[in-house]
Order: structure tokens, then sequence, then C-alpha cells
């Protein structure tokens, strides 16, 4: 059964067009792929399809009835749910109080049901022992799979996610990728946005791929991965005389960019694990792999922005582990960033006589830069902003290159631009590394770099699985970005199967025959209770309930403490003024007006101490009745259910 249906979705911003009739459906029970590079228009349909965008043509259905119209909330409502490609949790929240967040507006009778289908969520994800920890504290595999609790306890029948094994490891997302299988196995239609292929690939039934806002193709894994288009789409474009450049006569060079058992990492979350390149003088290194490998992380670790966890950079020779980003630049690294990067309210001269405060005079600049980039002198007059993506790409690395520059790293040059400019600018970068310059490229579109390069590697979850030349690379491109399993398999492990019951439950519906029945035999080990969302239980979770209930049980968070504390603080303030005013009074009349100061302030201290006596003795009778409730509630001990309440849940 076809839950949501997209006809001729159309969206343009301004004057560009960031989906053109796409068209897809996404099934009850199945997981619907969309994949497409960076730009490709994945998170604009993601946008539609939730309400957060209204297209300038098409219809989406739900459920055999148009939403076009209908808002964002509405559709929530109806029961679509959404996760975001970046993390969007409240982090002073802990686990437990981000799920509730997201049922707050459930009416107080339902607050049961609310609490129950929370619990169940908990252990389907496996997050029940951190149920109390705040959300800030959470590893980025446990952040994800709160994201995923929390659009899973609005009990929808459609749900989108966005990218949820971004900055996931491998195990991570095998988890993920186990829990995705259990929710379609359900019912629960979803779509999966993913830049991981061998994720998509596992676990979707079809597969949708854009390219510049454009359906390309939707088919089953297996067919997709052999797709012709798919493969240009993310591989890019080889032209008829392209063909790699042959390694170099020396074959042990002196490196002048040396990255040594690189990790690093932002905050809890690991992006590069150990990681080994050498890069030569008058070489390129061509550093390939999916979006989300780590390969933007490779290059702000070798220019000064990232300091690593472990490893040694070494640039000439020379230890500059932890160097800042200036020191390095001076030093003779620079890094193009991905983007334009050049300053569009200024002219092409301008922008490079922004360079010429270094000892190199403006004429040089200039001439290094129209030598290597004929265009720009042509275009030396006119506004940055309004050349075309290609020319200001030339722009930002002829600008780079105003310094004496040793290392050159590049960062998705490929980004927007034709394959014809694409083609021009490496060959000029060609020309920069015969000049004795080390260049290092991070690239997803693999074809045109691979034709330039000298030495390519393969960078997969943060670790280089495989370097060498590029026609030992390429062989193996395809298999890294497009993933090597062909779709789901048609039966569920054991576990997989046993682990279902969970979330037929949340959903209010009967567990099947063959799901987890009590007393049933179930998979026991470490790797059935993980897969099956169950983790050991420490202690039993403390009563489910809103976080602003659990603040007024405990006195926390009542206006009476704070007005108490302000009254007090306001009365020995005029205390403190009557005090000075007496003492510095010049006549006896001074001096009673300030005198009369002080029972003002005295009767304000007095009134303040009260206020904040009453507050602490309800927020200490508060606490010890919750504390008495809880250990109860340990014991076994419940109050019981009056029969009205019995039959309302049941």
């Amino acid at each position: 059964m076809t839950l949501l249906e997209l006809d001729g979705i159309s969206v343009r911003f301004g004057g560009l067009t960031a989906l053109h009739e796409v068209s897809i459906t996404a099934p009850a029970g199945q997981v619907t792929g969309l994949i497409g590079p960076n730009g490709s228009g994945k998170t604009t349909l993601f946008d539609v399809m939730s309400g957060l965008v209204r297209p300038i043509s098409g219809r989406v259905v739900f459920a055999g009835h148009e939403i076009s119209a209908l808002s964002t909330h509405v559709r929530a409502n109806l029961g679509i749910s959404r996760t975001f490609q970046h993390l969007e949790l409240f982090g002073t929240l802990t686990v437990r109080e981000n799920i509730l967040a997201a049922v707050e507006h459930k009416r107080p009778a339902a607050a049961r049901t609310v609490e129950s289908a929370a619990r169940r969520v908990l252990e389907m994800v496996g997050l029940t022992s951190l149920a109390d920890t705040p959300a800030y504290q959470l590893p980025p595999g446990s952040a994800r799979l709160l994201e995923l609790a929390r659009a899973l306890v609005a009990n929808p029948r459609l749900l989108l996610l966005d990218e949820p094994s971004s900055g996931l490891d491998e195990t991570e997302t095998h988890i993920i990728g186990l829990l995705l299988q259990r929710l379609a196995g359900e019912g629960l239609a979803v779509v999966l946005a993913e830049h991981d292929m061998t994720l998509v690939m596992s676990v979707s039934h079809t597969v949708n791929v854009l390219e510049f806002g454009k359906l390309i193709a939707s088919a089953p894994p297996a067919e997709v991965i052999r797709d012709p288009a798919v493969r240009r789409a993310y591989l890019g474009r080889r032209g008829p005389s392209a063909e790699p450049r042959r390694a170099p006569a020396d074959p042990h060079p002196r490196p002048a960019l040396e990255l040594t058992g690189i990790t690093a990492s932002y905050g809890t979350a690991g992006v590069l694990h150990g990681v080994d390149l050498a890069v030569p003088a008058g070489q390129i290194f061509a550093l390939l792999g999916p979006n989300g490998a780590g390969k933007s992380t490779t290059l702000k670790v070798a220019c000064g922005q990232l300091r690593p966890n472990q490893g040694m950079v070494r640039v000439l020779g020379h230890d500059v582990t932890g160097a800042a980003p200036d020191s390095l630049a001076r030093a003779g690294v620079c890094l193009v960033p991905d983007g334009r990067g050049v300053f569009p309210g200024l002219t092409v001269d301008e922008n490079l006589r922004m360079a010429t405060f270094r000892p190199r005079p403006l004429e040089e600049v200039q001439d290094r830069a129209f030598s290597l980039f004929p265009r720009l002198a042509e275009r030396r007059t006119q506004v940055a902003g309004t050349l075309s993506g290609g020319e200001q790409r030339m722009l930002a690395v002829a600008r780079a290159l105003t310094t004496r520059t040793g290392v050159l790293l590049l960062d998705e040059l490929s980004a927007g631009l034709s394959p014809r400019i694409l083609a021009d600018i490496y060959e000029r970068v060609r020309a920069i590394a015969d000049q004795g310059v080390a260049v290092l490229i991070v690239e997803q579109y693999s074809q045109e770099v691979l034709a330039v390069a000298d030495t390519a590697a393969l960078l997969i979850y943060g670790r280089i699985r495989e370097q060498g030349s590029p026609l030992v690379i390429e062989k193996n491109l395809a298999a890294s970005y497009l993933g090597g399993i062909s779709g789901p398999q048609s039966a569920a492990p054991a576990y997989l199967r046993a682990a279902r019951a969970p979330a037929a439950e949340v959903r209010g519906e009967r567990p099947a025959t063959g799901g987890l029945q009590p007393g049933a035999e179930h998979d026991d080990s470490a790797e059935g209770q993980v897969a099956a969302g169950r983790m050991p239980k420490t202690s039993r979770p403390r009563p489910l309930r809103h976080p602003d209930v659990q603040r007024s049980a405990t006195g926390w968070g009542r206006p009476g403490s704070t007005s108490g504390i302000l009254l007090v603080g306001a009365g020995l303030a005029v205390l403190v003024a009557s005090l000075v005013m007496t003492r510095l009074a010049a006549s006896l009349q001074q001096q009673i007006h300030a005198l009369v100061l002080a029972p003002l302030g005295t009767g304000i201290t007095l009134c303040g101490a009260v206020v904040w006596l009453r507050s602490s003795i309800a927020r200490y009778l508060g606490a010890c009745a919750a504390t008495l409730a809880r250990r109860r509630r340990e014991r076994g001990e419940t109050t019981p259910t009056p029969p009205s309440e019995d039959r309302r849940e049941a």
C-alpha cells in the first residue's frame, strides 16, 4: 500500500531550481532510500514532505488525501515524523525528558499512555539505562538513537530520516540499520536520505537517486548500483582523452606534508582514526571517499584548524602538530575551503590586492594569477560576485597562491561546476604542482581528479582503506561509493524477528504470532540484546513525568524561592544605603531621612526571608514525598488503579 506519493514536485529558490518534477512513492512496511550528491535536493524534498517548503507545482498525497496546503503541525498530527541532518536535541534535558517533549501536547487523560509509550521506545532503542542522563552527555551514536526515539514516540505512520548515520562509526551504523528493518517489518513507512551507501543499499527496498534536483533513477538497490547514470552522478565523468598521470621517476620523493597516525574528533564524535598519508613536493595526492568519511576534517588537521587527539603533522620535515593556522599559512600551507571563498563585493584586482600586505608587490601577484588563469585577466575589473562559479574558484585558488606556497590544500573544487570548467581548473592545478607545490585534494567526484593525480587514497569511516596509483584506486570506487550490498535480506535474523514485538506495542498493535511472547525462547547473547534494543537494567527507571511536572513535585523552579531571594537582596541593599547615607549626612534633617530607610529595608528583608523559608520547606517536603514514592515502587508496592482507569486503558 502506497502511504506517501509525491507527484511532479518542483521547487525554486529565486532563480535556482532546487527540484524539477520529482515523483516518488513510499509504501507502508518498506524503507525507501533517497540518495544523491551534495546539492541534489534531498533535504529540500524532505522539507516538502514535512511542510516546511511549499512546492510551486506538484502534489503531496498522504494516505490517499492531498496535503500539499497543510501546515507542518497538521502533518505531524496526521502521523508524519522527521529527524534532521544535524542533531536537534535539548541538551540540558534528560533522555526521558527529550522523548516526553515530543508528546507534551497530548491531553492529560492520555498521560499514562504517553508514559508507557515513552518507556517502550526507550527499551526498543536500547536507551533505558541512560534515561536519566542529560542529552549533552550522550555519545553520537546514542544521541542519534534518542532523536529517532523522539520521532517514534509520536506514533507516526511515516518516518522521514535525514542522514541518521552522520557522525557514526560502522558498529553504530549497523545498529541503526537493524532498527530500521525492524520498524519497516512492523508496517511503518520509512524514507531514508543518506550518504552512507552501504546502509542505504542494505536496508532499502527501493532507492531513488537525485542529481541537480532531477530524479535520475528509481529502482531496487541492485539495479541502482549498476545504473550508468548513477555512477556518473557519484563518480563524475571522464573525458575520452583523459588518462591518469604516470607515477614519477623517483619512487621515494621527500614528503612536503606528512600525517602520521592522526586521530581527530569533534567533542565526543570521533572522525579520523589513525590516518597516515604523505604528499611529496611537485605531486598531487587525491583523497577520495563518500560524504562523511572525514576528508574535510583531514584538511583542517593539516592546516591547523583542528588539533588532532593523537598523531603528528609534519611540513617540510618539521613537526607542526598543534601549530596555529596563521603560523602554518606563513610557513607555506594554504587551504582553499569548500565554497567560493572570495570577496563578492570586490573586483578581481581588489581580491588579489587583499594579499599584498605580505612582502610581495601587486604586479608579481597579478602576473602569477593571470598566467595560471588567463580568464581572470579578462575580468580583472569585474565584481567577483558576478563571476561564474568556475571563475570564482579560479580566483580563490589564485589568491591562495599569493603566498610562497609549499603545500596547497583544496577542498571539493568540483562543487557546482560543469565537467568542462572543472577539467580546465584541474589542468591549472596540474601546472601548479609541476612548479614544485605539494597538492592535497579532497573530492567526492573522483574521475576528474584521478586524471591529474599522482597518488590516490580511499577514506572510509575515517580510515584509509586503500592507497596507491589512480588506476588501482579507480577499480574500487563503485563499491566504496555505492555500497556492496544489493538490498535488504529476505529473511531477518532470529534475534531481529524476535525484537519486533516492542515496535508493534509502541504503535498500539498486537504482537505478531512469531514475535517475542512471554516465556518464548529468544536470543540472550550480547549481540542479540543490542540488536533487539534491550539493555541490562541497572535500576528501575524513575516515574515518567514531563520535566515541568517533575520540577513542580520537588519544588524546584517555584517562583517563591526566587522571589524570596530577590526580596532579601533588595532589603539588604536598602539597609546598606541607609547606613551610608547616615554617615555622609551633613545635617540633622538628612540623617533623619536616612534613618527612615532602615525600617523599610528591615521589613523587606524579613518578608523575603519568610517567602524563601516557606518555599524551602515545601521543596524539602516534596523531595521527601518523591523519594518515598520511588522507594515504594522499587519494592514493588503500587497504588491500585481505579476500575474506571483500567477500563479506559483497555
